[in-house]
């Protein structure tokens, strides 16, 4: 099979996905809404290139890859099949502040705390007097 930027659509695949479609290196869109059985090949997880991937409705069952291009495709690309979604990652934790970082803001705290001290010091007796 030569290399090829996209795949044909009319082209009827019958099985499983063939793993030997990894081998085409430049494949941007992959389209497969056939009767396909089987699982996804990890091997097209290794096409860098691969922007759109389509394999809803068919028969397809297994682990739906998380390497490569498979992390920015959405669940509608693997609807109607027998998959597993990889589970919901939440977002890392915000890296802690640096010792620099903290005594400035330190130093902001104190200054802001005094100010605020200060305003309900002179501010009480005009409140209580008038």
């Amino acid at each position: 099979m030569s290399e090829t930027r996209k795949w044909d659509p009319h082209l009827t695949l019958t099985g499983h996905i063939p793993a030997t479609l990894g081998n085409l290196r430049k494949l941007h869109f992959l389209r497969l809404n056939n009767s396909l059985t089987g699982q996804i090949p990890m091997a097209l997880t290794t096409i860098d290139t691969l922007q759109v991937l389509d394999v809803s409705n068919n028969q397809l069952e297994g682990d739906i890859p998380v390497n490569g291009s498979f992390s920015l495709f959405q669940p509608i690309s693997f609807r109607n099949n027998r998959l597993n979604y990889p589970p919901f990652a939440p977002p890392p934790p915000p890296m802690p502040s640096t010792a620099s970082t903290s005594s400035g803001n330190s130093a902001v705290g104190a200054i802001v705390g005094v100010v605020a001290v200060s305003v309900v010091l002179f501010s009480a007796p005009a409140i209580i007097f008038a």
